[in-house]
């Protein structure tokens, strides 16, 4: 099988709207802002609470957009 194919298969990026992908990572940056900066380190995130949550709310307003009620 063809190996972009496969990856095309396993991603399924066709079913994202491109604008709405653009806005993803400031929309994460803006989450980040609001504990302080995303951990710059390994280190700090053994350190900082709550630093996933800026990509959990990212990636859900991408999927299926239930945070935000």
């Amino acid at each position: 099988m063809n190996r972009n194919r496969d990856k095309a298969d396993l991603y399924r990026l066709s079913r994202f709207d491109p604008a709405r992908l653009s806005r993803l990572a400031s929309e994460i940056t803006d989450y980040a802002a609001a504990i302080g900066g995303l951990p710059r380190s390994h280190e700090e995130c053994l350190k900082k609470r709550g630093w996933l949550l800026p990509f959990l709310f990212g990636y859900d307003s991408l999927h299926w957009g239930r945070r935000d009620y």
